[in-house]
């Protein structure tokens, strides 16, 4: 499996909205020539993982152009638009809805002004109430608006992150976790005092990462655990129980090869030329399963490119080895008990297929790419037709009409996926799409 790995876009309105005249567009444009060269050397890629900051001020014309060029992107890449994932950075905050809502300071306040040993709490009394949970992501309504169409949205009480399965090979699932990190970024923005490492708090129900056999654990995150208040405790839950983990935010090339797990801090693609050590980059990682029962292991290989002027290209970072790829074997963990033999189900050509009953499990399954790939039919039908496949399913209540289109639906498709009901959904859908074109 070929994935690749960048960060930190930063398309800033107005400037971006006119590629001519756009500094930035220059390297995000060599980005994508540089990848589709590589693909038709060493082949196309199984996934792309947008770690953040994808916007500058998380505003809607910043996204309806970071959509355009993750198209372009995706092509380069020899891969579909289902097979992009996205979390949200500080800069996929929008500060003016902060500025302007009591609302939202009053819910980030409560929750970061309590002890650290209630802190917990405290905001899930905060994310859990209708009254005040919506509040702590008001600012991500642009944010939310475009990922959705990659099926990463995140809405209270429900989704505070995301979970989703790739197949890797021999059985083994990469079970990625889209951690969202963002939600206390701004919280100074009346008093222009900016977060600084340690002010952040990421809850530790985003970090129940549960040792399955025959998955990897990914976490994906923007924000380094150095920025959280509780980073002693993250750190100790992913370092023992995530094969891989990805970070960006800091803009720097690093990796940092653990026991059981090798980190990943993502450079920019664009980040700001004020910077020093300024230097543009991607990752690449190839992931491979070798050995057998309880021996398997997962291969990693990672390339590290950057950006280099004069000649202008890039070149991918010398590694201790002396070579130009870090190479790691993680332990996976293994089924040491027999299993019991699964119930064939019959599915219908051309339909998908339901996942487990677990409701993580559910979610998780949903990164089946014949899912995902259903989600990104169903977002590109007029909001009339998503409407009437959804009521006639029975897929919403009377009372979530009114909510935002990321949460409404995005309730929709996961009901669907819990009740089984994502053959149906396709055929709906099938049938609008023949109709309507």
């Amino acid at each position: 499996m070929r994935i690749l790995l960048i960060s930190d876009i930063h398309f800033e309105s107005p400037k971006c909205l006119d590629r001519h005249s756009d500094p930035d567009w220059y390297y995000r444009n060599q980005l994508v020539y540089e990848l589709s060269g590589r693909v038709a050397e060493l082949g196309t890629f199984d996934a792309i993982l947008i770690g953040g900051d994808i916007a500058f001020k998380g505003v809607a014309e910043e996204y309806a152009e970071a959509l355009r060029w993750i198209d372009e992107l995706v092509a380069a890449c020899g891969c579909e638009r289902s097979q992009v994932f996205v979390i949200p950075g500080n800069h996929d905050i929008d500060r003016n809805r902060i500025r302007r809502s009591a609302a939202v300071r009053n819910a980030q306040g409560a929750v970061l002004a309590s002890p650290q040993g209630r802190r917990s709490r405290e905001f899930n009394d905060q994310w859990t109430s209708p009254d005040t949970g919506r509040h702590l992501t008001e600012s991500l309504e642009a944010y939310n608006e475009f990922a959705k169409l990659f099926g990463c949205q995140i809405y209270a009480p429900d989704r505070l992150m995301w979970r989703q399965d790739i197949d890797l090979t021999d059985g083994v699932k990469l079970r990625i976790h889209g951690m969202t990190s963002a939600l206390f970024c701004a919280a100074g923005v009346m008093q222009n005092r900016e977060e600084r490492p340690g002010d952040l708090y990421l809850d530790a129900s985003q970090y129940v990462l549960a040792r399955e056999p025959d998955v990897a654990n990914l976490v994906f995150c923007h924000h380094p655990p150095n920025w959280f208040s509780d980073h002693r405790e993250f750190e100790d839950a992913v370092n023992g129980r995530a094969a891989i983990q990805v970070f960006g935010h800091e803009h720097r090339r690093r990796h940092f090869p653990l026991p059981t797990s090798i980190r990943f801090a993502c450079p920019a693609v664009t980040p700001p030329k004020s910077e020093q050590n300024w230097q543009p980059g991607f990752t690449v990682l190839e992931l491979d399963v070798r050995g057998v029962g309880t021996d398997r292991m997962l291969h990693v290989e990672a390339e590290i490119m950057v950006w280099q002027e004069n000649p202008d290209c890039y070149r991918p970072v010398r590694m201790e080895n002396g070579t130009d790829r870090h190479v790691q074997d993680i332990p996976l963990p293994a089924r040491r008990y027999p299993a019991p033999r699964p119930v064939a189900q019959a599915i219908a050509p051309g339909t998908v297929a339901p996942p487990a009953d677990d409701p993580v499990q559910v979610e998780a399954a949903m990164g089946n790419p014949n899912v995902r790939h259903l989600i990104e039919r169903f977002w590109r039908l007029p909001g009339s037709m998503r409407r009437e496949i959804s009521l006639e399913l029975k897929l919403i209540l009377s009372d979530e009409v009114s909510l935002p289109e990321p949460e409404r639906y995005g309730r929709a498709l996961l009901r669907a996926a819990e009740r089984k009901q994502l053959s149906a959904l396709d055929a709906a859908m099938a049938a609008k799409e023949a109709v309507h074109g």
